[in-house]
This record gives C-alpha cells, sequence and structure tokens, in this order.
C-alpha cells in the first residue's frame, strides 16, 4: 500500500482513503488508522511532511484538530514509554537500538 501511493499527489490518497473508508466497519477505523499513522511515524522522529499528510487524512475523516493532538500526544507518550521500559529492563543489551540506550 505505501509503495503504491509513493509518487501519488496527497489529495488522491486522500480519496482512494476517504472511498475505502466507505465500506462497512472501516467508517469507524478513523481514529485508529490516524492513531497508528502517528504511531509508525514517530518510530523514526515524526517528519513535518509525514504530520502534514497525517493530519491532511485525519481532516478528509472529518476529525477535529484537538482530537488530531491527543492522538498524536497518545501515540508520543507511548513510544516515550517503550524507551524507558527498554532502558529500565534491557539495559545495555547489544541489538538495542542507540535511543532505547542509557
Amino acid at each position: 500500500m505505501a509503495k503504491s501511493s509513493e509518487g501519488k499527489p496527497i489529495d488522491a490518497i486522500i480519496k482512494e482513503t476517504k472511498d475505502a473508508m466507505q465500506i462497512g466497519t472501516l467508517k469507524f477505523a478513523g481514529r485508529a488508522i490516524i492513531y497508528d499513522a502517528f504511531r509508525s511515524s514517530m518510530i523514526d522522529g515524526l517528519h513535518p511532511d509525514e504530520e502534514k499528510s497525517i493530519v491532511a487524512i485525519a481532516t478528509a475523516f472529518d476529525l477535529t484538530e484537538d482530537l488530531v493532538g491527543q492522538l498524536k500526544a497518545l501515540a508520543a507518550k507511548e513510544e516515550a514509554l517503550r524507551v524507558e521500559k527498554a532502558k529500565l529492563v534491557t539495559p545495555g543489551h547489544p541489538c538495542l537500538d542507540p535511543k532505547y540506550q542509557q
């Protein structure tokens, strides 16, 4: 899905996503999609272009700016907790990404 979106304008991606979201229970998945988009984007650092795209899709889902901010904050808290847990549970483990090291 990500590969097929490369090179497409954001407006086309938004339209395709919004159209797909009209099918069955996907109508109720908008919040989860935006939350997961923030969560996955934060793994390597949320790039401003990623955030702009996430906000554009959230707007197409009719999510408020306040709710989008809450979802972003929740994803940030979760990432911070993941870092804290790794540092406490597996300090110095050679397979850990440097951001998880003390």
